[in-house]
């Protein structure tokens, strides 16, 4: 019984961030909405007030995207704003890319929109983030 107690508790320790309940990091898919593409979004960190970074994965039919012009943009809808700072977008290769400068400005719902171009072949996704 001491044993099974032990288990759980390094189990429910190791899903939580260290405290506050939640859980590690970001990691979410979505199809764009022309399905086109599949945008995956992913953080070791919770998001959180100040600046983030994310890494993208764009895939097409399972293939790695390379080569296109990705922009993301972050908005506040209850506020109608923006983060008020550029996001940077660069390849890092094998259909990857680095979102950096990702700047929470408040703590509340956050939509990061990802817009993906190659050749004619144009698509996007939208993920909901609560900011702590």
């Amino acid at each position: 019984m001491r044993t099974i107690r032990w288990m759980l508790m390094a189990v429910l320790a190791a899903c939580t961030d260290g405290g506050d309940g939640s859980t590690a990091g970001f990691d979410e898919t979505k199809t764009g909405d022309h399905g086109l593409y599949a945008f995956h979004l992913t953080s070791a960190d919770v998001p959180q007030q100040g600046s983030n970074t994310f890494t993208l994965e764009l895939t097409a039919s399972g293939s790695p995207v390379d080569g296109a012009t990705v922009t993301v943009d972050a908005l506040m809808p209850a506020h109608g704003h923006g983060s008020g700072t550029p996001i940077t977008v660069s390849a890092a290769g094998n259909g990857r890319y680095t979102v950096g400068n990702v700047s929470f400005t408040m703590a509340g719902a956050w939509d990061l929109t990802c817009s993906a171009s190659r050749a004619a072949s144009q698509d996007s996704a939208t993920f909901h983030l609560d900011v702590p």
